[in-house]
């Protein structure tokens, strides 16, 4: 026992030291990943609690809460339904009682699917009873609502209202019993974490005891030899050089102690040799940067050996070559002396040195280089330099191979004695320790930094998971830790194999260097890298851009950003590309080593797993931004008060979303085939050019781009406009708007088109990722719901709307009497409605031109167009359709007027864009009017105008349509009445007038006939009795012509059509006025140039004939010379009643037709 004992202990005291310091690592290590293993299993058990906690208890509790709030609100819905008069109302509860009753089932099947226990199980069937009951009693009170009959609905309702109330107290029992297992589970996972945290505390305690015990006695045991060495060397340095240091172990104690008995030794015959190194050594030792090493040993050695030149070459050992020459290791003895830095020599140049110093381990002298035969290259790199004399040495760390130390002479010769020889080598000798542990130390060094850094890039992984401020910490701390002068990561694509362009994160050592973000590497360009690092998984590395055989597209790359040396590590997670670490040198070409390819794949592999990552927690950040930007974009469109403003909120988060540069949205008009104006827009920056009120595609435009997206039913993607198949007038309206690449998506809800988004970039060409387009999917189908429930509200809202202002206009324009009221006001209330520059009454004149009887204009200096024509009659046939009961929509003059004198004339009126709709005469057919008839038929017409270019929508044209239909009917309405109002008035004065006249006359006979004797005989009043009926016959004949007129207006009077001789029909009026001819002494002659048989009404032709001749006879002074003339023109007669009298005014011949009209000489009764 005690033997084996002994074994181990001098088996830890064999241990080197860093082995030691390993062994008590592995020790702490067990011991955390003993606490690891706890801490993971309680952890598992803890998660596996709280897993079941959410899934079987928590989410049930949900579930069947929300299932009592649906219940409820389907109560609360059929009791409103019930209780309210308002349609709407009912309409609006019916709806939402579906989509509760929809939302409840779907919480029933979501409880049922659940993890239940056997008390749930037991009571499922009672819930799942008190649920058809519910369903039962709502189905019946919405089938009885929905037939009209409320009051045996709600009498069933009130006596079948039990079922809500059952229901939802099993609801609440079944809550009440998840929540009390939940809390179960829940103090079961406390315990078990106290049990946990007991644990683990008394296995940290274990843990650092052990630790702290182990680690003293290292120490311990390090501290005594080295204090027991120390001791023995101060004795030394004193002059006691037989000092015997013990040495009992084979670590590096035990390896010093050797050593220094040997120093011991040999240091008598060494100290006149020392004392000339002591300086160098001293310096040399006081640093331990290779840089500083290499300065002050070609320092020290260049001015005790007096050289012109010394300077030491590394050699490589793995690849068996020599270095470049590093500028620290290179000293001068004046400025005169051509500098060697930075060469390398080749193979060639290097050979009988090689040969000499490093393959047979000798020193090479050579007083004179001419004297001895060199290969050519050696001689001429000895010419390049100068070189007349020159000494080295190699130097070598035990069996290994560090370079060359050289002088060189240029000035002049210099004969080399064996004590130089000596004194070199021992140089070199003594160099070799303290370049093997210079190096030691950068490696150390490295070491450190690479763990530093790799702990960074671990600590950034937990501290933060921005995939930016990973990217920056490790290409910032990689490009510190090589040097390099540029350092940053290119993102590989492994589905498209391709590289992202770089990002904004790089590192760049100082300000003169060129940023390189943004960069996108050509097919050309990225070949090596793939090839290197992806398909052949290797670091590719490029020590000398000059010399590499690369393709010439890499090269040119290079010379554009002064690359000298290339290093590029892949980064793999696990088998997954990620990407490539790549750094560059632009002052200096740089040699990597195996070390260096070493370090920087581990942090590679290291940065792999955080950039992963970072990956992963963007993708769940991205899932949670579109649920968010989901429910955003719903919550903002319905809380929104216009189209506008719920198209903002749509191209406001889009745009953050998709960090584009413009997002708009136009809404599609399918009656027209267009889509509007933009209605919506978010840009980045006011620097971005707004495409509002700017764009104005031609119909095709519209129709082209309506196929792409909604026939097709694809994502409109245009990844550079300039080389995309398009028409030109869409490419060039996208460029003016500076728009380089964009993605239009359609908005549809079922089959219906609603509208288009376009996500525009205008800073750069952007490449559309599938995985960004397959983002939108679920974006677009929410805006398309929210879109449409919005459109159906306006839509509602305007018919509410334009029912209201109809009746406004209509009680106001009733309140008018005059055409120019009654236009102007509705002009005005056109141009407010429609946001228009001005609005026009057109009517035709004389010559059958459209020109402007009212005008309404909002800014006083587009100048007035009333009295002007706007359009002549032969350009009516372009503007006017065939048919036209349609509005006429010119949506801009420049691009759809085809005449070009026709186009300058309404521009040259301020007029760019226009609709037209005409005003059709009170009973006039509006569905087939021609263009040749339209003057008989229509009224006016109403033209709204625009300064600019404007798309008109179907349902503007539809309103106004509406509106003008409606107004046209009321204005005829109120001139029907006016007129009326005007008939009464004449009619009552002209019968006045008629009635006066003979009544007067007779009254006048009756009052002569009173005045005479009782006695007087009946003759004598013969002429006063005659008088008295021929008054009579007149009254008579004006009462039966009234009677007529009434029945024409009234329409109850029916002609009876039969064959008539035409002289006879004008024999029989000659002879109904030839008593009144003889008193008047007038004279009637007729004038019957044919004979013809007529089908007629012989009593009302005879009527109208009648008092034609009577107006003649009467109205005109005695002797009166009265014409009847008939003739046949084609299939009709026509009869002409002439006279010589005094006639008609020529202002007054226009009233010939109107009713009852009157003028100073009573020229008729207008009863005809």
């Amino acid at each position: 026992m005690v033997f084996g004992e002994k074994l181990i202990m001098q088996w830890f005291y064999n241990l080197k030291t860093a082995q030691k310091i390993i062994f008590l690592v592995v020790v702490m290590t067990l011991f955390m990943v003993l606490i690891g293993v706890v801490g993971y299993f309680y952890n598992k058990e803890a998660t596996g609690d709280v897993d079941n906690l959410f899934n079987n208890n928590i989410k049930k509790i949900q579930l069947l809460n929300e299932t009592r709030v649906q219940n409820r609100g389907i109560e609360v819905n059929l009791y409103n339904m019930l209780t309210t008069d308002n349609q709407v109302a009912i309409d609006s509860a019916m709806v939402d009682l579906r989509r509760r009753s929809l939302l409840l089932n779907n919480l029933m099947l979501d409880y049922q699917r659940s993890e239940l226990t056997s008390y749930e199980q037991g009571i499922l069937p009672v819930l799942l009873n008190r649920f058809e009951n519910v369903n039962s009693v709502a189905n019946r009170v919405n089938s009885l609502v929905a037939t009209g009959r409320t009051q045996e609905a709600m009498s069933y309702f009130k006596a079948n209202r039990a079922p809500f109330g059952n229901f939802a107290e099993t609801l609440s029992s079944l809550i009440d019993y998840n929540k009390e297992l939940a809390a179960d589970i829940f103090q079961q996972n406390i315990a078990a974490s106290r049990q946990a945290g007991g644990l683990l505390l008394i296995i940290l305690f274990i843990s650092m005891v052990t630790s702290v015990i182990l680690g003293l006695y290292i120490a311990k045991l390090i501290s005594r030899w080295l204090n027991d060495t120390v001791d023995k060397v101060q004795k030394v340095a004193t002059g006691n050089l037989e000092t015997e240091f013990i040495n009992k172990s084979s670590d590096e104690i035990g390896e010093l102690s050797r050593a220094l008995n040997i120093m011991t030794q040999k240091l008598d015959n060494a100290m006149i040799r020392e004392k000339l190194l002591r300086d160098m050594v001293l310096t040399s030792i006081s640093s331990l940067d290779i840089d500083e090493v290499f300065k002050n040993m070609v320092i020290k050695t260049g001015e005790i050996f007096q050289a012109d030149r010394c300077f030491f070459i590394e050699y490589d050992k793995e690849r068996q070559e020599f270095l470049p020459v590093n500028g620290n290791a290179v000293y001068l003895s004046s400025l005169g002396i051509k500098d060697i830095s930075g060469i390398k020599p080749t193979n060639e140049e290097m050979h009988p040195f090689y040969g000499n110093d490093l393959k047979k381990r000798q020193p090479l002298a050579l007083d004179d280089v001419n004297t001895v035969d060199l290969p050519p290259p050696a001689r001429d790199l000895m010419n390049k330099y100068n070189v007349k004399s020159f000494l080295s040495v190699p130097v070598f760390y035990r069996d290994s191979p560090l370079g060359v130390l050289k002088l060189h002479y240029t000035q002049h010769y210099r004969h080399f004695a064996q004590d130089d020889i000596d004194l070199l080598t021992a140089i070199g000798n003594q160099a070799a320790i303290v370049i093997h542990q210079a190096k030691l130390y950068n490696q150390i060094q490295k070491i450190n930094e690479r763990e530093r850094l790799l702990r960074q890039v671990a600590i950034t992984s937990i501290s933060s998971l921005e995939i930016s401020e990973v990217l920056r910490k490790i290409v910032t701390c990689a490009g510190k830790l090589f040097q390099a002068d540029r350092c940053f990561f290119m993102k590989y694509n492994d589905k498209e194999q391709d590289f992202l362009p770089v990002s904004q994160e790089v590192y760049l050592s100082s300000p003169k260097i060129r940023n390189i973000s943004g960069l996108k590497l050509t097919d050309k360009e990225k070949q090596p890298f793939i090839i290197n690092n992806f398909e052949q998984k290797q670091v590719w590395i490029v020590s000398n851009i000059d010399e590499a055989e690369i393709p010439q597209e890499i090269r040119d790359k290079a010379d554009e950003y002064k690359i000298k040396s290339i290093i590029s590590v892949p980064m793999f997670y696990r088998d997954v590309p990620l990407g490539s670490l790549v750094l560059h040198y632009v002052d200096n070409y740089k040699e990597f080593t195996r070390d260096d390819v070493a370090v920087l794949s581990d942090i590679a592999n290291q940065s792999a797993i955080v950039v992963h990552q970072t990956e992963l927690y963007e993708q769940i950040q991205d899932v949670k931004n579109r649920e968010q930007l989901l429910r955003s974009i719903i919550d903002e469109i319905l809380e929104t008060d216009t189209l506008e403003e719920a198209a903002y909120c749509i191209t406001r988060e889009i745009l953050e979303l998709f960090n584009a540069d413009k997002v708009t949205v136009r809404t599609y008009d399918e009656m027209q085939g267009v889509f509007s104006e933009i209605i919506g827009e978010t840009r980045k920056n006011n620097d971005i050019p707004s495409s509002k009120g700017k764009i104005f595609y031609p119909k095709e435009v519209d129709e082209y781009i309506a196929r792409r997206i909604y026939s097709e039913k694809k994502l409109f993607i245009v990844n550079n406009i300039d080389s995309v198949e398009c028409p030109d007038s869409f490419r060039r309206a996208s460029r003016d708007l500076g728009i380089r690449s964009f993605v239009t998506v359609p908005i549809i809800y079922g089959d219906t088109p609603l509208a288009e988004i376009t996500i525009a970039t205008t800073e750069s060409f952007r490449e559309w990722k599938q995985e960004e387009l397959d983002f939108l999917i679920p974006i677009v189908q929410q805006i398309s719901i929210g879109m449409r429930v919005f459109d159906l509200n306006t839509h509602l809202k305007s018919a509410l709307d334009n029912e209201r202002n109809l009746r406004k206009l209509i009680i106001r324009l009733r309140e008018f009497g005059t055409h120019d009221e009654i236009f102007d006001y509705l002009l005005y209330e056109l141009m407010t409605a429609y946001n228009v520059d001005r609005t026009l009454h057109l009517h035709y004149d004389e010559n059958h031109n459209l020109y402007v009887q009212n005008e309404i204009i909002k800014p006083e200096e587009i100048g007035p167009l009333k009295g002007q024509i706007v359009l002549y009659y032969e350009n009516l046939k372009e503007i006017l359709p065939q048919v036209i009961d349609r509005a006429v929509v010119i949506n801009n003059v420049d691009k759809e007027i085809e005449n070009p004198h026709l186009r300058n004339f309404i521009k040259n009126k301020n007029i760019q864009s226009f609709l037209l709709y005409p005003i059709f005469r009170d009973g006039s057919d509006k569905q087939v009017v021609e263009i040749t008839r339209s003057e008989e038929d229509i009224a006016g017409i109403l033209m709204l105008c625009s300064t600019t270019p404007r798309k008109w929508m179907s349902n503007e044209t539809n309103s106004l349509k509406l509106i003008i239909d409606t107004i046209s009917s009321v204005y005829f309405e109120v001139m029907r009445r006016k007129e009326v109002d005007e008939l009464r008035s004449n009619f009552i004065s002209t019968l006045t007038h008629d009635l006066r006249s003979p009544i007067l006359a007779e009254q006048k006979a009756l009052e002569f006939m009173l005045s005479k004797k009782p006695e007087t005989q009946l003759k004598e009043y013969a002429e006063y009795l005659e008088d008295i009926y021929k008054t009579n016959d007149e009254l008579l004949r004006i009462v039966n012509n009234l009677l007529a007129v009434y029945h024409y207006e009234s329409g109850k009077f029916e002609l009876n059509f039969e064959e008539q001789e035409l002289k006879g029909l004008i024999d029989n009026a000659v002879r109904s006025v030839s008593s009144l001819a003889q008193d008047e002494n007038a004279q009637i002659s007729a004038n019957i140039i044919d004979n013809s048989i007529v089908n007629a009404d012989r009593d009302e032709i005879n009527r109208a004939l009648v008092n034609l001749l009577n107006n003649a006879i009467k109205h005109n002074p005695e002797g009166v010379q009265v014409n009847i003339e008939a003739k046949r023109i084609d299939n009709e007669v026509q009869i002409a009643v002439s006279d010589n009298g005094r006639g008609i005014p020529e202002s007054e011949r226009k009233h010939i037709f109107e009713k009852y009209p009157t003028i100073k000489r009573k020229i008729g009764t207008g009863l005809v």
